[in-house]
């Protein structure tokens, strides 16, 4: 990571081919960053092994893109990956919606810890007219464990519907969940399957 790029990258136009490996703390404090690119048609993350920390306090992040053209987010399909941990905490100017599919089919992550913990601004995606956590925003991670703290300290999720969520129901050996939602007031009843449980 080429430290001096904090103070100054504003803008990723596109990502491309990457051929990159590890994309820990890659923008990690780039304060400036303001846009990604919402052209995702280029896999280009398909070897990446750990997403941790990518854009950890980057303060002047509008929005995450969602490739409505090809229908993926920023990492879906990364399933080499093994972390997405504090991937966006801290990340305070994120006014936009959770996309959709921003993580889907990633099915080697163990860890979402703390994702979006202190992303004050950032809110539901709008489904059938209700503002909601995506369902499939992590579908298809069955190796995941840990999702501590994943929207803790998010008030703009404040009185976000979570009736009929099925969040993890990918992930039966999710085992840490601790202050998943601390300091938020969300709304409606969680199903019976909404923590997975795995029976002998």
């Amino acid at each position: 990571r080429n430290i001096a790029m904090m103070y100054y990258l504003t803008e990723v136009r596109a990502f491309g081919n990457t051929l990159l490996k590890n994309c820990a703390n890659a923008f990690c404090r780039c304060a400036k960053l303001t846009t990604l690119p919402s052209d995702l048609s280029t896999n280009a993350f398909a070897d990446v092994t750990s997403f941790a920390n990518v854009f950890y306090g980057c303060t002047s992040l509008a929005s995450l893109p969602y490739d409505d053209v090809f229908e993926v987010g920023l990492f879906s399909n990364c399933t080499k990956c093994t972390s997405f941990a504090s991937a966006f905490q801290g990340c305070t100017g994120l006014t936009g919606n959770i996309p959709l599919k921003l993580m889907d089919g990633c099915t080697s992550c163990t860890t979402v810890a703390s994702l979006f913990n202190g992303c004050t601004h950032l809110r539901g995606a709008v489904i059938n007219g209700t503002e909601s956590i995506p369902s499939g925003l992590i579908a298809g991670m069955t190796a995941l464990t840990a999702a501590g703290g994943m929207f803790s300290g998010c008030s703009g999720l404040a009185g976000v519907s979570i009736t009929g969520s099925d969040l993890f129901k990918d992930s039966p050996n999710l085992t840490s969940i601790s202050e998943l939602f601390r300091g938020l007031a969300v709304t409606g009843t969680l199903e019976k399957n909404f923590f997975p449980i795995v029976t002998d």
